[in-house]
C-alpha cells in the first residue's frame, strides 16, 4: 500500500477524497428505512438530554430519554429511535446507496455514516457504491461535512476517536486512518483479501495503536480475521480463525482484551485478544447477523438481521437468550 507517516500527520494523497461542507438543506426529512447504531450502554446508557424547558424557552429538538439508537438502512437513510418507546423520533436522508456502516458519539450526538452497495448475488464486495462519509448531528439531523470518494468500492466499517477526531475507515482490500478535522488521509494499509467488512481501533493506545480487522468469505481458508500492528514504517498483521462466512461486525473492550464478533454463519464469538483464541461461540436463532452493536460489560448486543428486525440479546448465560425485538425496517439491518 502507500506509505503514510508514522505519526498520522501525512498531507492529502493524489487520490484524496472532496471534503464539502453541508447545510440543512442537503438533508431530507422524509418517511424511510434504517438499521443499526447502538449506544454503549442498555438500558441506562446516555445522560438525560437536560432538564424540562423553562417557561417560554424554545421546545427541545429532541424529546428525553435515557435510550437511543441509530440505524441505517438500505435505503441509504439514518433512523434515530427511542428505545424507551420503540418509537422512530428523526430519519435522515444522505446516501446514495445502503448505509453500511455507523458509529455514534452520545456525549455530543454526532453519528459518521459511511456509504456501501447492495449486496448481489451472494457476493461479499465488489461493483462501486457510493463510498462517502458523512458526519450528522442527531439533534439536528443536519449534515455537519461530507467525504466523497473515500472508499471506491464502498465503505463497510468505521470506528472513531472522537477525542482526538481520527477515524479508521474499510472498503475493498485497504482500512484508512483519517484526521477528521481536514479529513486529510493520514494512513493506509493494503492486504485484506475478502473485503474488509468490520473493524475496531485500540485508540486509547495510540503510540502502538492496533486495529483488529474483519474481512469477506475467504473459501478454503477461513483466517478472515487480523489483528495489525501499527507501529513502525511497516504495519504487521496476525491471521486468525475467524469465519468461514462474511464476518459481518465487530465490536472490542481493549481495555479487558476482549471482542466480540459476528458474521453470516449466524454465530456470535467472544475473543481473548491478548490471545488471539475464542472463548465462546453462540449460534443465533435469527440466521445471518447482518450488524451489531454491543455492551461486552453487561453482555448486551443489538444485532440486525436480513428480515429486517432488531433483535436484543442476552449472552450471560449458557445460550443466547433474547430480550426484545424491534421491528419495521424493509430490507437487512446493514448497519
Amino acid at each position: 500500500g502507500e506509505e503514510e507517516d508514522d505519526d498520522f500527520e501525512g498531507a492529502l494523497s493524489a487520490d484524496a477524497p472532496v471534503v464539502k461542507e453541508q447545510t440543512t438543506d442537503d438533508v431530507a426529512m422524509d418517511q424511510g428505512l434504517g438499521d443499526v447504531g447502538m449506544p454503549e450502554d442498555l438500558p441506562d446508557l446516555l445522560p438525560n438530554l437536560g432538564p424540562e424547558a423553562a417557561e417560554g424557552a424554545p421546545e427541545p429538538l429532541l424529546p428525553e430519554s435515557n435510550s437511543w439508537a441509530v440505524s441505517g438502512g438500505e435505503d441509504g437513510t439514518l433512523r434515530l429511535w427511542n428505545l424507551e418507546d420503540t418509537s422512530c423520533i428523526r430519519i435522515i436522508e444522505g446516501h446514495q446507496s445502503p448505509v453500511s456502516a455507523l458509529v455514534v458519539d452520545w456525549d455530543d450526538m454526532l453519528a459518521l455514516s459511511g456509504g456501501g452497495r447492495k449486496f448481489d448475488g451472494g457476493e461479499a464486495l465488489g461493483g462501486c457504491g457510493d463510498g462517502s462519509l458523512q458526519v450528522w448531528d442527531l439533534t439536528t439531523g443536519e449534515a455537519k461535512s461530507s467525504v466523497a470518494g473515500a472508499h471506491p468500492g464502498g465503505v463497510w466499517a468505521v470506528d472513531v476517536d472522537w477525542v482526538r477526531q481520527h477515524a479508521a475507515t474499510g472498503g475493498d482490500i485497504s482500512f484508512k486512518v483519517w484526521n477528521m478535522k481536514d479529513w486529510s488521509c493520514l494512513q493506509r494499509v493494503e492486504g485484506h483479501p475478502g473485503g474488509i467488512m468490520c473493524l475496531s481501533v485500540d485508540w486509547e493506545d495510540f503510540e502502538s495503536l492496533r486495529v483488529l480487522v474483519g474481512a469477506g468469505a475467504m473459501g478454503a481458508d477461513d483466517r478472515n480475521l487480523r489483528l495489525w500492528h501499527m507501529k513502525g514504517k511497516k504495519p504487521e498483521a496476525v491471521p486468525l480463525a475467524g469465519s468461514r462466512d462474511v464476518l459481518a461486525h465487530m465490536c472490542a473492550a481493549w481495555t479487558d482484551e476482549v471482542a466480540l464478533t459476528s458474521g453470516w454463519d449466524a454465530t456470535l464469538r467472544l475473543w481473548s485478544i491478548d490471545k488471539c483464541l475464542v472463548t465462546r461461540a453462540l449460534p443465533v436463532a435469527f440466521g445471518r447477523v447482518r450488524s451489531m452493536a454491543a455492551d461486552l460489560g453487561k453482555q448486551r448486543v443489538l444485532c440486525g438481521s436480513s428480515a429486517g428486525a432488531l433483535h436484543l440479546l442476552d449472552l450471560e448465560g449458557d445460550e443466547v437468550g433474547e430480550l426484545g425485538k424491534l421491528e419495521g425496517h424493509v430490507g437487512p439491518v446493514t448497519a
